[in-house]
């Protein structure tokens, strides 16, 4: 799922469709109202969706005729052979590894750790750029919430006291512009 709703391998109407179904389920009916699709272009779609177990259908209670479809999960990682990154992960991990550990810093570690998981995943075909990308929008609005204030000094503030009782260090900035800070 993107900011723009649910997106699934760059197919236009695919991805239309999750982003309606995003969320309420939807009879036939009314996504083929939404999509202004031909009933067995449509139909071909939610086929494919279905096949992928990205969306699922149930029957109406009252007309068994009808059937209403929803997205199965939320969290969608792509499967793609689009996805090269043209690097040896094993080779890059223990490259970057004899750099890392003198540090002695938990979170480059970590950084490492992850990036090597995702390339290691990209290099097998799957992509999990969307669940990033809603990992990033959830977790930057819970920070949000802690930081927010109608003057940007006092974002900085409570940025600034959120990061002291995170890692119990002071996190100082420079104002080069009003658009640029550096931390």
């Amino acid at each position: 799922m993107t900011s723009e709703g649910a997106k699934n391998n760059g197919v236009p109407s695919e991805s239309n469709i999750l982003s309606l179904l995003q969320t309420n389920n939807l009879y036939f009916d009314e996504l083929l109202s939404k999509t202004k699709k031909s009933k067995p272009n449509l139909s071909n779609h939610l086929k494919i969706l279905e096949e992928k177990g990205i969306i699922g259908s149930k029957a109406d209670l009252n007309d068994k005729r009808k059937k209403s479809f929803y997205i199965k999960a939320k969290q969608l990682a792509e499967l793609s052979t689009n996805v090269n990154y043209d690097i040896d992960v094993e080779n890059y991990f223990k490259n970057s590894l004899i750099s890392v550990i003198p540090l002695n810093d938990p979170t480059s570690f970590y950084g490492l750790l992850f990036t090597t998981i995702r390339l290691y995943l990209g290099e097998n075909g799957i992509d999990i750029y969307p669940l990033l990308f809603n990992i990033g929008n959830f977790t930057g609005e819970s920070i949000y919430e802690y930081v927010k204030s109608p003057e940007t000094e006092n974002v900085m503030d409570n940025l600034g006291n959120l990061w002291k009782r995170t890692y119990g260090k002071d996190m100082t900035w420079e104002i080069l512009n009003q658009l640029t800070w550096i931390l």
